[in-house]
């Protein structure tokens, strides 16, 4: 939802209210399930965040990669960065170029 009001990030970025209407509408999924945080989850990032030459701006896809991994999920994003994450099962959607 953040990105999805960026104007940098679409070429219209939607109002607080119309990126709340998307997620709603995405909840109501049947196939659409949350996952817990697991118990196991802190190994995992541990692993992805120690290497001293993680630059500081990774922390987050980390987090993401990590729960993934706790959890043998697929991660697929927009965000080609997650390839840096071995061991991820990981789906890259590449958007494209006009």
């Amino acid at each position: 939802m953040r990105l999805s009001t960026q104007a940098r990030v679409l070429s219209r970025a939607l109002t607080n209210t119309e990126a709340w209407d998307i997620y709603q509408r995405y909840l109501a999924t049947p196939n659409l399930v949350f996952l817990a945080e697991p118990s196991n989850l802190e190994p995992h990032f541990l692993l992805l965040t120690k290497d001293v030459g993680l630059p500081n701006r990774y922390w987050t896809d980390a987090y993401l990669a990590a729960f993934a991994l706790a959890t043998k999920a697929r991660l697929v994003s927009f965000d080609g960065d997650f390839q840096r994450f071995g061991g991820l099962d990981f789906l890259y959607l590449s958007v494209p170029q006009p």
